[in-house]
């Protein structure tokens, strides 16, 4: 991300709950539309500088900030974000914001204007047309009673061109996707109210329905309330919204639009390979809805970790919050003193310690068997870099060859990384590049580091370095910027995940071939938009498989063993980062959609005959398999320090009830 011009300007001052003058005399259509004219901007930003002009953001927070905003809070958590209020489904409601959690951070003072989606329901407010009486499940016809100002609406620069509805906070520079509740408003206003002018036609949700279904009081969803589209993964009823979940999905993939900052960069190709979705390694367990997730930053989604089953992290509003997925029970986890304004942009938990890093170059860690409220030799925070895109990247918590403690690897904007020592908590380790890294992951023999960030390469540098970067290999492909990586436990696969929508898989005994060319093990393509996150199964858990989530609905769950098959897991949000747990036999997903958001928990399913057999085990090893080295589950690198024994669970358990009696004492 390149902030250059950022400068931080959209934190100034202004609260966030500011609103629109109610007396404000709203004039008739023309000066409306005159309205809109003044308001627009016309600046052409270059995105392959990284990031959005600020220009872009100011406009998105003047045309959007004309909304009544309740806040409320979780009365269990204590902590809360705003939430619209509910009105007369018969009278349009103003929409939501597009990614509402960026809304963490008040947003500058400037003149508030309703955003043209409010206008465009003033307008229409008492000309609206007619929408008969049908059961839900008819195809709805089109009324042709259109208003003159609709049509004339429906030519202006900010209608037909949805970036201007992006995202009001200008602290998140996101792009102009809809949550959930905005997604469906969208799609009935458009199909409902729209009638007359030639568009495809199909069935749309019903406008009145919409409210109570977003408003129903649910805290959690199990597997054993799932009813089809009567009660999806997320609690919704698309039977008595009048369209199928298939119809939604299909809308959704129509009118997304992936975040780029090269043009075109996303563009399918033929050489691009799309996995069928014919494998079941995860099934879902449960959704436990929370209210209180913040996300600083929609390019950055490494925001979740996890230690156990009962330890789960992601960010809150000027904290990190820790959820027990067993009990249900949240409390504040991580929360810094003479920070008060922290906002987390990333974090990470592993080896006994949670680090967390801030959108103004912050940090802030503790050590997980200490209460939170502890002493300070506990609890530790400082800064990373003062420059004004300081920015916390990415962030991730290792061991090292030099010492047994671990360390913690800042990724910063301001094209910085820097290793902290965790013990002295002091930066042992400094290096610039010539773009910001955004992403970062050290090999299992903690000697090399994979770095993703502003630029199209793929980075292979030694993991220690002595004050300046040694970069191995560049390796290309990738078309744009890259936000995802991750090193397999075997030691020598590596993945990458750009904007681009591609996954590459690297092996790393050879990066390139005789001609020094970058050659991928495989290239693989995304469903909907770039692949923010990505995870290996850990060693010992089982079939090897690679997670890939990305930046909204689709997590990818992909066979790390052959790359020709992969599962898929969807739902309606945008995504935080995703986590395995217990050995591998859970993974966690965090969906940041204020309405149906929360933490998914997906469990391993039945893997055929590994249940019945261990196809590692030498007597079940065809005779080319001896020779090719390939595995069911992650093979274990000679050198690395973590010595798990790679046999799969089921053959664990089975040998353990296979011990014989103990004789009393």
């Amino acid at each position: 991300m390149d902030f250059d011009t950022y400068n931080h300007v959209s934190y100034e001052s202004g609260p966030s709950d500011y609103h629109h003058d109610p007396e404000r005399d709203l004039s008739p259509f023309q000066s409306t539309e005159q309205h809109l004219l003044d308001d627009y901007s016309s600046d052409d930003h270059d995105l392959e500088d990284g990031g959005v002009a600020v220009n872009y953001g100011d406009l998105t927070n003047i045309l959007t900030q004309g909304m009544d905003m309740d806040y409320d809070s979780d009365p269990e958590d204590g902590l809360g974000f705003p939430h619209v209020g509910l009105s007369d489904p018969s009278s349009p409601p103003p929409l939501m914001n597009p990614l509402p959690h960026y809304g963490s951070v008040p947003g500058p003072l400037l003149p508030h204007h309703q955003a043209p989606s409010a206008l465009f329901m003033t307008s229409i407010g008492t000309t609206q047309p007619h929408q008969p009486e049908s059961a839900p499940g008819e195809v709805q016809e089109p009324n042709n009673n259109t208003t003159p100002h609709l049509v004339t609406l429906l030519h202006h620069p900010a209608i037909v061109h949805g970036n201007i509805l992006g995202n009001p906070n200008t602290a998140a520079l996101g792009p102009e996707n809809y949550n959930l509740a905005d997604f469906l408003r969208v799609w009935a206003w458009q199909n409902g109210a729209w009638q007359g002018i030639a568009r495809e036609r199909g069935r749309y949700p019903w406008l009145d329905r919409i409210t109570p279904q977003i408003s129903k009081n649910i805290t959690h969803i199990d597997y054993q309330d799932l009813e089809g589209d009567a009660f999806d993964v997320q609690g919704i009823d698309w039977e008595d919204l009048g369209v199928t979940r298939g119809e939604a999905r299909e809308r959704r993939l129509l009118t997304y639009k992936n975040y780029t900052n090269i043009r075109d960069s996303d563009k399918w190709r033929e050489h691009h390979d799309v996995l069928p979705c014919s494998e079941s390694y995860f099934r879902f367990r449960r959704l436990d809805l929370r209210k209180n997730i913040s996300l600083s930053h929609f390019q950055l989604r490494n925001v979740l970790a996890s230690t156990s089953r009962s330890q789960v992290f992601y960010p809150g509003q000027m904290t990190v919050q820790q959820f027990n997925p067993i009990s249900g029970k949240g409390k504040v986890a991580l929360k810094a003193r003479d920070i008060p304004q922290l906002q987390v942009s990333t974090l990470a938990a592993d080896h006994g310690t949670l680090v967390a890093g801030g959108f103004f170059g912050e940090y802030c860690f503790r050590r997980l068997d200490s209460d939170e409220e502890g002493g300070s030799g506990q609890f530790h925070e400082g800064t990373i870099t003062t420059d004004s895109s300081g920015i916390t990247n990415h962030v991730q918590v290792h061991l090292s060859r030099s010492s047994a403690g671990p360390k913690a690897s800042f990724a910063s904007n301001d094209r910085g990384f820097r290793v902290l020592d965790i013990e002295t908590d002091k930066f042992i380790s400094e290096v610039y590049f010539e773009q910001p890294v955004n992403c970062s992951a050290i090999s299992p023999d903690c000697r090399l580091r994979v770095m993703v960030g502003d630029q199209k390469e793929v980075l292979i540098t030694k993991a220690e370095t002595d004050g300046q970067p040694e970069i191995l290999q560049r390796l290309s492909g990738h078309g744009d910027f890259g936000f995802a990586c991750d090193w397999a436990d075997d030691g020598w696969t590596v993945a990458t995940g750009f904007q681009d929508k591609l996954v590459k898989v690297w092996d790393a005994r050879r990066w390139t071939n005789a001609c020094g060319i970058s050659t991928p093990v495989c290239t693989l393509r995304a469903e909907m938009a770039g692949v923010r996150a990505l995870k290996f199964s850990p060693i010992g858990s089982g079939k090897r498989v690679l997670v890939a989530a990305e930046e909204a609905d689709f997590v990818n769950i992909i066979d790390a063993q052959t790359f020709q098959a992969k599962q898929t897991f969807d739902f309606f949000g945008e995504i935080g980062g995703v986590s395995f747990a217990n050995e591998g036999q859970d993974l966690h997903v965090l969906c940041c959609d204020r309405v149906r958001g929360g933490l998914f928990n997906l469990e391993r399913c039945g893997v055929g005959a590994e249940r019945n057999f261990d196809p590692d085990d030498a007597r079940h090893r065809p005779y080319d398999r001896w020779m090719k080295n390939t595995s069911y589950d992650w093979h274990e690198f000679e050198t690395t320090p973590r010595r798990i024994p790679r046999h799969s669970d089921t053959r664990r358990r089975r040998r353990a009830l296979a011990l014989n009696a103990l004789d009393p004492f």
